[in-house]
């Protein structure tokens, strides 16, 4: 799919970013000297918004930020867009909405962190300076069917972030799976997870 024709035009633009990785989550909580919460493990935790068109950003192209923002940043993101509706609790209709209705790609989440920090005080969380800057989108889109995804919806792709040359994060999309703390069991925020507990919460995805 080309980039150009196929988010920006077709997409509604409303971003909804789960935190589901439980490395990073544990990172930031410490950073505050704080542990987990133990919601995390039994929902998914996530920022939603609208992205303007103008902050839209394709490949190659530079992403802006305002000259007030002291403390710029970047995020290495799969972002996953729909490709029809689907508002479901159960989890192999959500796994066929992920490999044959939804394209991927990678997605710079450009982060304002001083903003951020004052907004994470507070209850209602980062929304609002989550859209301060822009969001830029690689230009490769690919159907779940064509990615290594497991039968829990889990892709096993290696990413791999450079900036100027220089290697800046590997990672594996797999690491997102973790412990459940009471139980012991394997568990994952996946799209397919995501979709389903949002459809247990009477809501969708267009």
């Amino acid at each position: 799919m080309e980039k150009q024709n196929f988010p920006i035009a077709l997409s509604t633009r409303y971003l909804v970013d789960t935190l589901g990785f439980e490395t990073h989550m544990r990172q930031i909580r410490e950073r505050r000297g704080d542990k987990i919460p133990a919601g995390w493990y039994q929902r998914p935790y996530f920022y939603a918004l609208r992205i303007a068109e103008d902050k839209m950003r394709e490949n190659a192209q530079s992403v802006r930020f305002p000259s007030y923002v002291q403390k710029k940043d970047y995020e290495f993101e799969i972002v996953g867009m729909h490709l029809k509706p689907i508002q479901t609790i159960d989890f192999e209709e959500a796994l066929d909405h992920v490999r044959n209705d939804m394209a991927f790609a990678i997605m710079n989440d450009c982060s304002c962190r001083d903003f951020q920090a004052e907004d994470s005080k507070l209850p209602l969380g980062v929304s609002a300076s989550k859209g301060i800057a822009d969001k830029a989108f690689g230009d490769v889109w690919a159907y779940g069917r064509d990615l290594n995804m497991d039968a829990n919806g889990v892709f096993c792709i290696e990413m791999e972030l450079n900036v100027n040359s220089s290697v800046r994060c590997q990672s594996r999309f797999n690491s997102i799976y973790f412990k459940e703390p009471e139980t012991g069991s394997l568990r994952n925020w996946s799209f397919a997870e995501v979709i389903t507990w949002f459809g247990r919460m009477n809501q969708g995805f267009e």
